[in-house]
């Protein structure tokens, strides 16, 4: 099993500018993305060889330009991929966001300050919703850190009972005053 390319139309930013998502509050800016990079599940870290590092596109930013996610506002930004644009109906998708907060966040702070859901909808008028919060985790020692990107992924199933209709990308910030920025998202299906 394996993961096909990037299905996500500008994913990073790179056009410098937010074509081909539907935006509120969110813009984007230019040399966010140099610094640190963290990756959060530190016990699959230490089997992880270059090939996987590879894959989740860990080694440096995604380029020169991110997504900015206002400070103090409702902030969100989505995108829509249609049946006709993922081609042959997967068993499984790939998601994975890479972000980072403008501010620390404490041990005690369990908020959620933002999140990243994919929503595959069927042809017969239901869907299923996988969602990653956007935080650094109260199992993470170093959640406190500043400037340090996080890698955050899940694999999502795909109904094999259903025709898929479209899925839907949404990530959205929380009415928080700490500014959140969005580096990289990936929709890879699953190619035999």
């Amino acid at each position: 099993m394996g993961w096909g390319v990037n299905l996500i139309n500008n994913p990073s930013a790179e056009t410098q500018d937010t074509t081909d998502w539907s935006v509120n509050n969110v813009y984007v800016e230019e040399n966010i993305t140099s610094g640190l990079k963290y990756l959060p599940i530190i016990d699959e870290r230490e089997t992880w060889n270059e090939d996987t590092y590879k894959s989740f596109a860990i080694y440096g930013p995604s380029g020169t330009y991110c997504f900015v996610f206002a400070s103090d506002n409702d902030a969100n930004m989505s995108q829509v991929l249609y049946a006709s644009d993922i081609g042959v109906q997967p068993d499984s998708f790939q998601f994975n966001v890479k972000f980072k907060l403008s501010s620390k966040q404490d041990y005690w702070d369990t908020s959620v300050l933002g999140m990243a859901k994919l929503s595959i909808f069927y042809t017969d008028g239901t869907k299923d919703d996988f969602i990653i919060p956007c935080i650094r985790g109260v199992y993470i020692s170093d959640r406190f850190l500043v400037d340090f990107w996080t890698m955050v992924y899940t694999i999502c199933n795909v109904n094999t009972e259903k025709v898929l209709n479209y899925v839907q990308i949404y990530i959205s910030k929380t009415n928080d005053s700490r500014t959140m920025y969005l580096d990289l998202v990936e929709l890879r299906k699953e190619e035999a």
